[in-house]
């Protein structure tokens, strides 16, 4: 809560559009992680609307996809989440598989087979551009996306790759 009265006041000083909206986000994810929910929306919010910065846009939104997530409003997060990853997969093919990753998530909540298959399908899609075999959590992750498009061949070599990341990671880095 200390960090987070401290990002928000730093973003209200702060001049430089671009660094604000970025310490308001810092702020409100302080806040969600102080259980200040609505204050952290309430500044996300703000941020979103001040900033025409895509990368920071989409900061914003994965953030907020995430706190719809956990607040219980999964379909929400979902649409937030891909929707953001389908604006930013080409100026930024690895930040929009780290937000389809989530709405996978997501979508596993809102318990409609659909959406989790139309979600894997897009983690699928952008997982080549997005360096995926170079990350342990986003490999799993797109190996479980292929997976339940029933794309098994296709799903080994993420998956193995998951396991050899992971197995060489420091536990404590």
């Amino acid at each position: 809560a200390v960090a987070a009265r401290a990002h928000e006041r730093a973003a209200q000083i702060t001049p430089a559009p671009e660094r604000r909206v970025a310490r308001t986000i810092a702020a409100a994810e302080a806040f969600w992680l102080a259980g200040r929910g609505s204050r952290a929306e309430e500044l996300v919010r703000a941020a979103l609307a001040e900033t025409p910065d895509p990368l920071l846009r989409a900061d914003a939104e994965h953030l907020l996809g995430r706190m719809l997530l956990w607040r219980g409003d999964p379909a929400a997060a979902r649409e937030t989440l891909v929707a953001e990853a389908l604006r930013l997969e080409r100026m930024d093919p690895r930040r929009a598989a780290d937000l389809t990753a989530t709405a996978l998530h997501a979508s596993w909540f809102c318990l409609r087979r659909e959406l989790v298959l139309d979600t894997a399908a897009v983690l699928a899609r952008l997982a080549g551009p997005a360096g995926a075999k170079e990350d342990a959590r986003l490999s799993a992750l797109t190996g479980a996306a292929l997976t339940i498009c029933e794309r098994l061949e296709a799903a080994e070599p993420y998956l193995r790759r998951s396991i050899e990341l992971a197995e060489r990671a420091d536990p404590f880095a």
